[in-house]
């Protein structure tokens, strides 16, 4: 039905049939985390932004479901307050145990380099799951990329769950793999502009957007949607 690193179509009611979560990473290794059934539904906060699914889902034989999308989601959860609380509840839990888990890229590195600790730090920031792999420690994952040419040079790596292979990656690229930044249309006018959304930031944004202004917020370090605010 859909893979990790595909754009999130929004979440799937189930009305019959099952459906059979796993997670993958980039070095081929798959694992069981769910199956849903009847009444449930599939999705994690990624969905209400459209953002990459994390995870794998097959259908078990014949599945019908209702897909809701992100805009459709997110005016469910205001609308329907007491429902929404429970959707996004199950929405943060999901995304949570995912990251607790290390599902997501992998990350290989020395764990100490500062290359690897600033990758570290942006998908903390951005509340994106991975794995690290400590090339000081696993002889094993070692032994594979040593087969790279100047593998030394080129970590820390960060291998993609479709098996992508990027070498020492930027903080930009690698949003940009991994589906994080916004397709901005070019021929698209905003009302107002604002750099940085801290809390000043956020707080303008906000208010602009309620007097009905359309608003686009730029910031390094991730971002956040909320009503007529389009982040980059």
């Amino acid at each position: 039905m859909f893979r990790a690193g595909e754009p999130g179509q929004g979440i799937r009611v189930i009305l019959r049939g099952n459906v059979l979560l796993t997670r993958r990473d980039g070095l081929g290794q798959s694992q069981f985390l769910a199956e849903l059934g009847e009444g449930q539904f599939l999705g994690e906060t990624a969905q209400l932004t459209g953002k990459p699914y994390l995870v794998d889902g097959y259908a078990v034989k014949d599945v019908y479901a209702i897909l809701i999308s992100p805009t459709q989601v997110r005016a469910l959860l205001v609308e329907e307050a007491q429902l929404g609380e429970i959707i996004m509840r199950a929405l943060i839990l999901r995304r949570a145990e995912l990251v607790q888990e290390g599902s997501g890229p992998v990350l290989i590195g020395q764990a100490t380099d500062i290359k690897t600790l600033a990758l570290e730090g942006f998908f903390r920031r951005v509340n994106h799951p991975y794995r690290l792999v400590d090339t000081e420690s696993d002889a094993e994952t070692v032994t594979v990329i040593s087969k790279l040419p100047d593998w030394r040079e080129a970590t820390p790596i960060v291998v993609l769950a479709d098996g992508t292979i990027l070498r020492r990656p930027d903080e930009a690229s690698l949003a940009h793999r991994l589906g994080l930044l916004p397709e901005l249309n070019s021929t698209n006018i905003y009302d107002v502009a604002i750099v940085g959304a801290g809390p000043a930031g956020l707080a303008a944004a906000v208010y602009a957007a309620s007097e009905g202004l359309s608003v686009i917020v730029f910031d390094s370090h991730g971002a956040v949607r909320c009503g007529n605010v389009d982040p980059v």
